[in-house]
């Protein structure tokens, strides 16, 4: 690699990272703003914006985390009655999870603050290509992960 090209991906690298941070920072901010752990946020949002229904164990794969962390978060949100699980048709002793009116509000609301973002940093023309880097991008960083020892 040359020098240029070196200086290039080290200047990409730091521009991903100072997105990392302020994605982090929002999300934080906003799970603060409505009184949530950020993953009980995260867990509501992702439930919110599935098109099929989930079960607790698709969203602890989803959000990489344990079981009984989720199970833990999906009490608080219970509570909170943002969320609800409901009988699984498919399994018996499984449950699917809903967001309730308030849930789905609040999820949505997430939504909307990082759409409204995005459409203020991204000019229209540029959405597509951008998308595409950034999908070409999640699978590097996904195969280099597999691949790191």
């Amino acid at each position: 690699m040359t020098a240029t090209a070196h200086a290039e991906t080290t200047s990409l690298y730091e521009t991903y990272a100072a997105m990392q941070v302020a994605d982090r920072s929002m999300f934080r901010n906003l799970a603060i703003r409505h009184g949530l752990h950020e993953n009980a946020l995260r867990a509501l949002v992702v439930t919110t914006e599935s098109d099929h229904s989930l079960t607790p164990s698709m969203l602890a794969s989803r959000l990489r985390l344990t079981t009984g962390t989720v199970t833990a978060l999906l009490d608080v949100l219970s509570r909170r009655d943002l969320l609800h699980r409901v009988p699984n048709p498919a399994d018996r002793r499984g449950s699917l999870l809903k967001a309730t009116d308030s849930g789905g509000q609040l999820g949505d609301a997430v939504s909307a603050a990082y759409q409204s973002a995005l459409e203020h940093a991204v000019p229209a023309a540029q959405v597509a290509t951008l998308e595409k880097h950034l999908r070409s991008i999640a699978v590097a960083l996904n195969d280099a992960g597999r691949s790191v020892t």
